[in-house]
């Protein structure tokens, strides 16, 4: 687990509820790109956390439906965070809209366009580089009990941790079996069909409860 994800989980009341990943520094500007592969989400709740081209730590926290993605996060964890006010894109008919969180009106173009460029940037690291994820589960500890009552973030998980690689091209041996396996998440990915089509595939859980549970979590590695 990262000292980057570390700061930003003390400052979220469910962070158990979310696979994480450290996507490190943005070394440049990153254009935001409004296209299908914005809802190419790993998992249904997806945090990601970094730090920009200004030096600004930020997390960006994603929930992801059929055909949209509600958006939330935050700047910095100091005294005083910049908020990510929260709003959703939406796949439609006519393309991509931005709208609003509940009740609110629809978020400036100023808004929402740097942190779809920061979800573009991370979308596009998911196929090409290695990748560690964290997922968090509470600690049953005296200290968690008491800040749980108090309705403050609990500071104790223990964290899982497993390394996803880029693709393999078709035809290079992947390894594994048709054994079933123990019950695990699977992350959403891109499936090429016939005629070179891509198709998105829902993250999903499959496997074998009765031969065990495996939990995961991801680490962005350049």
């Amino acid at each position: 687990m990262t000292p980057l994800i570390t700061e930003f989980v003390k400052v979220t009341n469910d962070a158990e509820r979310w696979t994480w990943f450290d996507v490190g520094n943005i070394p440049e500007l990153v254009e935001a790109r409004l296209d299908d592969e914005l809802f190419a989400m790993p998992y249904p709740r997806t945090a990601f956390c970094g730090v920009d081209v200004d030096g600004s730590k930020f997390c960006v926290a994603l929930i992801t439906g059929d055909n949209h993605v509600s958006v939330a996060g935050r700047y910095d964890t100091g005294k005083f965070p910049a908020i990510i006010k929260p709003f959703s894109y939406i796949n439609t008919d006519e393309g991509i809209r931005i709208y609003g969180g509940e009740g609110m009106e629809p978020p400036s173009r100023a808004h929402y366009l740097p942190v779809i460029a920061l979800v573009s940037r991370f979308v596009q690291s998911l196929n090409a580089v290695t990748q560690t994820a964290y997922f968090p589960t509470p600690k049953k500890s005296l200290l968690n009990a008491a800040r749980a009552a108090k309705g403050k973030p609990l500071a104790l998980f223990d964290w899982h941790t497993v390394e996803i690689a880029p693709k393999k091209p078709k035809g290079e041996p992947q390894g594994g079996t048709h054994a079933s396996p123990r019950l695990h998440d699977r992350r959403g990915h891109w499936r090429i069909c016939k005629g070179g089509k891509k198709a998105w595939v829902k993250a999903c859980k499959v496997g074998n409860a009765s031969k065990g549970v495996v939990f995961k979590d991801y680490e962005v590695k350049a």
